[in-house]
């Protein structure tokens, strides 16, 4: 049986108190009568009634101050309060609403129409009640549902990680002419469309939003097709489809692009899928790429015909025909992730007999496709060099990791020697191994089970605090480098503020962890490539980042957090724009420092700042 609902009566005349009470109790109401306003609040703080009838002329405290009281109140702000009185002009009725009641009853009052109020009202605070609890509910499921998504996430990149790096490393051991290498590839290949999938299987939410924040940098398109391509070679095979690639005139044999790798390989594979499965066999599916205005286009042209009905809606949501597995989201996507990089699709289907799809994505300024250019061909050219063990110097590096094929892969292609090798299962034992003090690097998976990355770092960031009190000198520590599934605005986040020095994301490429090998051990020998068009830009530009520095001093001298993180802000994006990375890290690491008002660390940071610049080797290519 449920409990009766309770109402609260305020009125200084007794006669009213004991009319009003008899009304309500031969309702089934659970009444209780007050005489004052100050009892008022005292009784319902005590035990919060569903409903208060509350009158205005009373001596001492009036109805106004007890309703604003009772508003005040976390404990009673949400009962509903009805006013009833002899008051009935309008002034005293807006009044009694502006004071929070939500009802005015005019006395001599009718017992029907107190019930109805009452009723009225009880029904009201009963349907917001249940609001309420749905709306937690709903943010509860929507953050559990995140949680879960997370944690899908990071198991599934970090079990492909081992996938794709494997592959890889028999790719580069056999050669690409091997036919077991040519299989590898393959077996790579269908790693990164699983991670494709599941990059975009909770980012394509954001971009309906338009919130997704794309991480653009410029790559070669070509590469990308041709890789979606031989992900669908199979099918392609079955049904004896032949692929075409042919360039305008006007462009050379690439399609350099500035946009997100992984994301225009979920594009891809989407409309390559369509291209594919519509194409009658024995056909031909033709790539053209040329240039259109600031953009690089990609044409997709295949025999086939998209049905007329809804050649208007082919982007729209859910839109598809003449497909029984087919849910009409693929070609959706596909619009979602070109607009989230800046750029368009469109569909011809102009030609008889066959369907032409334009991607059009931005194209890089001449300045950066020649830089692209020529990084590309040294790299290639000069691969054993980059990757020999020779340019590491002897270190001992700690890789964390709970995932033993993380473990395995790091294993086997970090050179040893020179390089000592430790490993640590979980946060605790790797908690142990960095206060040894004897590390040059340690690699630190976020997810580890127990203490994880981001809590390991926060105690060993504690503990080397503790070593040295008050001073601004660092104790000999290691270059941390977190490694993770996400690489979320968040989780950049809250790497910066424990302490991280820098973060990678699974899958990690070999080249990418050689490269923050070498600047991690051989911090001495730091260069940066900037764009030849700046060259002019460059002496002034860093001479005013290092007078900058000196403000920032300042602001930790003053134990100023406010203005030391907007100007280490200003800072970031200043070295971020003309290609600074390491210095751009540093001063976001101090921003996060002046967040946090730990000026120790602001202060050992800015040192390390300032070194960098001063050892910093620029050149322009």
């Amino acid at each position: 049986m449920s409990k009766p609902q309770s109402i609260l009566i305020v009125d200084d005349t007794a006669e009213n108190l004991t009319v009003l009470r008899d009304i309500l109790a031969h309702e089934g109401y659970r009444v209780r009568p007050v005489l004052q306003g100050a009892l008022a609040l005292k009784s319902a703080a005590a035990d919060p009634p569903d409903l208060i009838l509350l009158d205005i002329m009373m001596p001492g405290m009036d109805g106004y101050e007890t309703c604003e009281r009772l508003k005040a109140d976390e404990k009673t702000r949400d009962i509903p309060v009805l006013f009833i009185s002899a008051l009935d002009g309008t002034e005293s009725k807006v009044h009694g609403f502006e004071v929070g009641a939500l009802d005015y009853i005019i006395k001599p009052f009718r017992a029907g129409e107190v019930l109805a109020r009452v009723r009225t009202h009880l029904a009201l605070q009963e349907a917001r009640q249940r609001l309420v609890a749905q709306n937690v509910e709903l943010r509860q499921a929507a953050s559990l549902r995140e949680d879960v998504d997370r944690m899908l996430r990071h198991d599934l990149r970090g079990s492909l990680a081992g996938v794709i790096g494997f592959s890889e490393l028999i790719i580069d051991e056999l050669g690409p002419e091997n036919e077991s290498a040519e299989h590898a590839r393959v077996i790579a290949g269908a790693g990164y469309a699983m991670l494709s999938m599941i990059h975009s299987s909770f980012d394509l939410m954001k971009m309906e939003r338009g919130v997704y924040e794309a991480k653009a940098e410029i790559f070669d398109l070509v590469e990308v097709v041709r890789q979606v391509v031989s992900e669908h070679g199979l099918t392609a095979e079955q049904k004896s489809l032949r692929f075409r690639y042919t360039f305008a005139e006007t462009s050379d044999e690439d399609a350099l692009v500035r946009g997100e790798r992984l994301l225009c390989h979920s594009l891809f594979h989407n409309l390559v899928k369509n291209a594919i499965e519509a194409s009658p066999p024995g056909r031909s599916v033709e790539f053209r790429f040329g240039l259109k205005g600031e953009c690089t286009e990609i044409s997709i042209r295949n025999a086939g015909v998209v049905p007329e009905g809804i050649r208007g809606r082919f982007f729209d949501k859910f839109v598809t025909e003449g497909k029984t597995d087919g849910t009409g989201f693929g070609t959706y996507s596909a619009r979602l992730m070109a607009e989230t990089q800046q750029g368009s699709v469109r569909l011809d289907c102009s030609e008889l007999g066959h369907t032409t799809i334009f991607v059009a994505l931005p194209h890089p300024t001449p300045a950066e496709s020649a830089q692209f250019r020529t990084a590309r061909s040294q790299a290639q050219s000069d691969h054993v060099r980059r990757f020999s063990s020779i340019e590491l110097p002897a270190a001992d590096v700690l890789i964390a990791d709970d995932d033993p094929a993380s473990r395995a892969y790091l294993k086997r292609i970090l050179p040893t020697p020179p390089l000592r090798l430790s490993f640590a299962t979980n946060g605790n034992e790797a908690l142990a191994r960095l206060c040894e003090n004897s590390l040059a690097v340690a690699f630190i998976d976020l997810e580890m089970p127990g203490m994880n990355g981001v809590e390991l770092v926060q105690a060993f960031r504690a503990w080397q605090r503790a070593r040295a009190p008050g001073t601004a000198s660092r104790p000999p520590t290691p270059v941390l480098i977190g490694i993770s599934g996400h690489h979320d605005p968040v989780t950049r986040e809250r790497c910066r503020e424990a302490g991280f020095d820098r973060l990678l994301t699974k899958p990690v490429a070999k080249r990418k962890l050689y490269d923050e090998l070498k600047q991690a051990l051989s911090p001495g020998s730091a260069v940066v490539h900037l764009d030849p068009a700046i060259r002019d830009l460059i002496p002034d530009f860093v001479a005013s980042q290092n007078a900058l520095l000196k403000e920032l001093e300042g602001f930790v001298a003053m134990s100023d957090g406010g203005r030391l993180r907007s100007l280490a802000h200003r800072l970031q994006g200043s070295f971020a724009m003309y290609g600074f990375e390491t210095a751009s890290r540093l001063s976001t690491a101090i921003e996060a420092a002046g967040k946090s008002e730990d000026f120790r660390r602001a202060r050992i940071l800015i040192d390390d700042l300032r070194a960098h610049l001063r050892r910093l080797e620029i050149r322009f290519a």
